[in-house]
């Protein structure tokens, strides 16, 4: 009987000793890896952050042949909250034309294409040529033509983005991104 107690015992112990093993073992392993990752912020190795506020919305709505709204826009110079803008970054280009019920001629159908002053930063050093022409096939189909593009386009601050040519009369593009201030 004594040696049955024993045994019982023995592996009780051993049995709560893997218990607390187990429930202690995680917590020693992340203490360990904390204590061995530290970041450090020095002028010599500085750790890169960005403030929130560093970019802000923007799109802009332009539109072909319409009395409503604009077919160009400068860039701002400064974002609402007066901060003076770097550049425009536009990452994406919707357009959505709607054609007459009786076709007209049109420049070129399913074709949208922007007009675009060289960023300040690009290799372009010709004055012949200023600005670039990023031309955006559509899908045509019944009653009008639509596309979308995701893009990376960079424009200087007070720059003219304009519809060098659209697909026809009410051709709505919407350009988004961001306006960089740092």
């Amino acid at each position: 009987m004594n040696l049955v107690r024993k045994a019982i015992t023995s592996l009780g112990g051993i049995f709560l000793a893997a218990l607390l093993i187990t429930a202690l073992a995680p917590k020693a392993a992340h203490g360990i890896a904390a204590a061995l990752v530290q970041v450090a912020n020095t002028s010599a190795n500085p750790v890169p952050t960005v403030s929130a506020d560093a970019n802000f919305p923007f799109e802009a709505l332009l539109c072909g042949d319409c009395s409503s709204r604009p077919s160009s826009f400068s860039v701002p110079s400064v974002t609402t909250t007066g901060v003076p803008v770097k550049r425009l970054v536009i990452e994406d280009v919707n357009a959505q034309c709607q054609f007459p019920p009786t076709p007209t001629p049109t420049p070129a159908p399913g074709l949208i294409v922007l007009a675009l002053p060289f960023s300040a930063d690009s290799t372009n050093t010709s004055e012949d040529e200023p600005n670039m022409f990023p031309a955006f096939n559509l899908t045509v189909g019944a009653g009008g033509a639509y596309g979308h593009a995701i893009v990376r386009m960079y424009a200087d601050p007070l720059a003219q983005v304009a519809l060098a040519v659209v697909s026809g009369p009410g051709c709505g593009v919407l350009l988004t991104g961001h306006l960089e201030t740092k």
